[in-house]
């Protein structure tokens, strides 16, 4: 559970998106009944996922002959209702159900971002919530945003960073399987992160971006803490 090895006889308490490993080929990615439900219309996912507070809602088309499986995945922003992307999964053979909806499944987890957060950290180094497991290496790099700034949009890489949140960036030096531990380079002379921002891989295209952003990260936080005064 979770990379976790069960003990017998032991109750154990699974929620939306634990991992459940029944063999190093297999993973199954747990989800409540309340996280389905049959719709008649795009409206009402649409307006479901919006009454549920969800970032996404994926709707999924099954179609079933005799000697083969598909499913059609269309995956939704649950605030905008736009389209993010769409794919089909076809197989065939004796285990074409349990192929067809394990490579939905990694499909999926492939497009959503790879959000993490801060657990610990002091003047150097920090830790967040991802890991080996998620196949994390030494010398990745992460940026760090201040917590509920990023942005969910519905083109690569699926989610914006606001330059001026970006308080600092992490690279990976020691590794776990859950967690990882990196060096920090703060953008601000100032204490600025705290534990539960969040943390996003650094893409290619992002660094070429960002890097000739000249971004005042001390004038930005001074005008915030103003706004709040008056």
């Amino acid at each position: 559970l979770n990379g976790k090895v069960l003990k017998s006889f032991v109750k154990y308490k699974i929620v939306d998106c634990d991992e459940i490993c029944f063999g190093p080929q297999t993973t199954t990615v747990y989800f409540s009944s309340i996280s389905f439900a049959n719709f008649n219309s795009f409206s009402e996912a649409f307006r479901t996922a919006r009454e549920r507070d969800s970032d996404y809602f994926v709707l999924l088309r099954f179609s079933e002959t005799e000697r083969t499986f598909s499913c059609t995945a269309e995956i939704y922003l649950s605030k905008t209702g736009s389209l993010i992307t769409s794919f089909s999964v076809l197989r065939t053979g004796n285990r074409m159900i349990i192929d067809t909806m394990d490579k939905t499944g990694d499909a999926l987890l492939s497009i959503f971002p790879k959000r993490s957060s801060v657990l610990a950290l002091d003047d150097y180094n920090a830790v967040i919530n991802r890991g080996a497991l998620h196949n994390v290496k030494t010398g990745d790099k992460f940026y760090i945003i201040r917590k509920g700034k990023s942005r969910l949009i519905n083109t690569s890489p699926y989610r914006e960073i606001p330059p001026q949140e970006i308080l600092g960036t992490l690279t990976v030096t020691v590794l776990d399987e859950e967690i990882a531990e990196g060096s920090l380079e703060r953008n601000s002379p100032f204490d600025l992160l705290n534990l539960g921002d969040e943390c996003f891989p650094v893409t290619v295209e992002e660094e070429e971006q960002f890097k000739d952003i000249d971004v005042n990260i001390i004038d930005y936080e001074l005008r915030n803490q103003l706004l709040k005064i008056y």
